[in-house]
């Protein structure tokens, strides 16, 4: 009886470090995609907004996790997403392209991750 309670549990760890592997590997393809969607669709007045968008990854004992992001220009995302109000009482117009891209990147990885696990 204790061989199988071993057996049952070397399979579910064995199981749980698979599925660890494919979180990773997917969430980093998802970001790095992310990203280069986000250098395509981004306002491109000069360029250098759309050049930053990077992605950094987070990882510790416990979880794993990318975030995608604009190094340098980080303080214009919110005003070109939302849009802003000028000196003269108007608006400025929005460039919704960061919802988007997280919508997209955010049923691109369920879509890859269960692909995967299936596979398992």
């Amino acid at each position: 009886m204790i061989d199988l309670e071993k057996e049952i549990e070397n399979a579910f760890v064995k199981y749980g470090s698979q599925v660890k592997g494919v979180l990773k590997t997917k969430s980093d393809k998802v970001a790095k995609g992310t990203v280069k969607e986000l250098k395509s669709t981004s306002p491109k007045k000069s360029g250098n907004y759309a050049k930053t968008w990077t992605s950094k990854k987070n990882s510790n004992s416990v979880s794993y996790s990318n975030i995608v992001h604009n190094d340098k220009n980080y303080r214009l995302t919110h005003l070109l997403e939302n849009g802003h109000a000028t000196r003269k009482g108007g608006r400025t117009r929005a460039f919704p392209h960061i919802k988007q891209a997280e919508e997209k990147a955010i049923k691109n990885f369920e879509k890859e991750v269960k692909q995967e696990i299936e596979k398992l």
